[in-house]
């Protein structure tokens, strides 16, 4: 087929790839965790519950009466980083099974944690064991630099 007239640079139009990704779009998803890729079977299995105390009374009393490690994420519903902390939980604690418990504490309605954990930042994620603080993490991350704060934070011996 021959053109002829050229077609005018305004009309000209933007193709993507064959295969209809960009892989760069592609790699940074899968760089930033929000694709996955599994070679296992996608049969539904059983999640950990991500523990969500209503008052500040049943946050402690989940913390004094837990027998395992802690992993205690004290978000707010007005902090946009919260949100997206918020979005990976499920899987997290998924992911932390048999490592450490995940217990989210909603600042509005877990009343008096602020000052009794020093709260300055948020998200602010720590790690307790025996209801002690034994590290301390402020921001958003990923559910995998996430779940290794938390083994980090275990293989710390205890004081």
């Amino acid at each position: 087929m021959v053109k002829t007239m050229a077609e005018p640079k305004t009309a000209r139009r933007h193709t993507r790839p064959a295969h209809g990704r960009c892989p760069a779009l592609v790699l940074a998803c899968l760089a930033a965790g929000l694709l996955a890729v599994s070679c296992v079977s996608t049969a539904p299995r059983a999640m950990a519950p991500v523990l969500r105390p209503r008052s500040g009374d049943a946050f402690r009393a989940i913390v004094q009466s837990h027998r395992g490690p802690i992993l205690a994420v004290f978000t707010s519903t007005a902090c946009p980083g919260c949100r997206l902390l918020e979005a990976g939980l499920d899987d997290l604690a998924d992911d932390c099974a048999g490592l450490a418990t995940v217990v989210q504490a909603d600042l509005g309605c877990v009343d008096g944690v602020i000052v009794e954990y020093d709260l300055v930042k948020l998200p602010t994620s720590i790690v307790l064991r025996d209801g002690r603080e034994v590290a301390r993490r402020t921001g958003a991350a990923p559910g995998f630099l996430m779940k290794a704060f938390v083994e980090e934070a275990l293989r710390r011996p205890r004081q």
